[in-house]
């Protein structure tokens, strides 16, 4: 995010984004990150972040404390989801500093190898994983130090900032 350029985070849909969204909200609101518009890229995501949102009755004390004061503690300001492919695919012509949070988690598919196949090779960009990685995903790969990941048969080179919030992983 300090670096002006798009953060991806890889997340798993269910849970783990969900926590991501509840950290972003508590770093926006104390000034610790900019203001910059967050997108989730998922549609399980999308799906799975509303069912949290209608049910404060499943909330743990700080999150229910959050939802009974008027924050939604799954909801940084500048907040959107996406609705489609079309508006999916769009997100890889900007280049304005946002956080895109995409899965798959371990990119071992999904949208999120199409935003690094668009964003990895450029050293204003982040990806940032915040869950275990398997050896042998491609996950595991980028952390490694690998210099370059194949995404859709081609070698991209990897010159994105890669970090790692370790602690959210189960």
């Amino acid at each position: 995010v300090a670096r002006g350029g798009v953060t991806i985070i890889p997340s798993f849909a269910v849970g783990r984004t969900q926590l991501v969204l509840f950290y972003i909200r508590e770093l926006k609101e104390k000034g610790l990150i900019p203001d910059i518009p967050v997108i989730v890229d998922s549609p399980m995501a999308s799906d799975a972040t509303q069912v949290y949102l209608e049910n404060p009755q499943c909330y743990d004390k700080e999150s229910l404390k959050l939802a009974n004061h008027g924050h939604g503690p799954f909801n940084p300001t500048k907040l959107y989801f996406t609705k489609g492919v079309q508006d999916s695919k769009k997100l890889n012509s900007i280049t304005d500093p946002m956080i895109l949070i995409s899965a798959s988690g371990m990119v071992t598919g999904g949208r999120v190898q199409h935003h690094l196949y668009h964003k990895i090779s450029s050293p204003l960009n982040t990806v940032l994983f915040v869950g275990y990685q398997a050896r042998g995903t491609k996950g595991a790969w980028i952390k490694s130090g690998a210099e370059t990941v194949r995404l859709f048969k081609e070698e991209i080179p990897i010159r994105a900032e890669i970090a790692e919030v370790s602690g959210l992983s189960a």
